[in-house]
């Protein structure tokens, strides 16, 4: 029915289990634990915040103008970059 020493037809996660098509494969992941009750339960939690964030950051960009769009990308990612360097010298 299917190898496991075979590369995975659709590549999902390098599975490694070679099935005759897509949807089997699909269903041999999610029987084997690939999609779980507690993953749904977060995507189901986490799918109305992201929307509602969305919105919110819409409506926020919409009132800059762009000298501020600019400025608040080069603040963001000057943060996101002092973020990563302090992780990395506080990590090791």
């Amino acid at each position: 029915m299917f190898q496991t020493d075979l590369p995975a037809t659709c590549g999902l996660w390098g599975v490694g289990i070679h099935f005759i098509g897509c949807k089997a494969q699909s269903v041999i992941n999610l029987v084997y634990g690939a999609l779980t009750l507690t993953t749904v339960l977060a995507f189901a939690i986490a799918f109305p915040a992201a929307m509602v964030s969305v919105q919110i950051g819409i409506y926020a960009f919409r009132q800059v103008n762009d000298d501020q769009f600019r400025r608040t990308l080069i603040i963001l990612c000057l943060a996101m970059g002092l973020g990563i360097l302090a992780i990395t010298v506080l990590g090791s």
